[in-house]
């Protein structure tokens, strides 16, 4: 796996492409997509200008949130993200 470097992203909340997400959870880009197309990950649409296609962006918290979930599938998950 590569690695990425989280640090450069700005703002207050990071969001990922969808392939940067599918290689921090060891998934295809096409499942870290329709995981966020059926709600499973959150995601936003972005548009670029001059363009009809749009582009999922992740929340970088909720890619950590799933691999934590992941490595420790006991734990009080709903308390620990606000019932989410």
């Amino acid at each position: 796996m590569d690695d990425i470097d989280l640090d450069h992203f700005s703002g207050p909340e990071p969001f990922l492409t969808t392939a940067q997400a599918a290689d921090l959870l060891g998934l295809s880009r096409g499942t870290v997509t329709t995981m966020a197309q059926d709600g499973r990950l959150p995601g936003s649409r972005v548009y670029r200008t001059g363009t009809e296609r749009a582009t999922i962006r992740i929340p970088r918290s909720a890619v950590q949130l799933l691999i934590a979930r992941s490595l420790d599938p006991d734990a009080d998950w709903d308390e620990a993200d606000g019932g989410r």
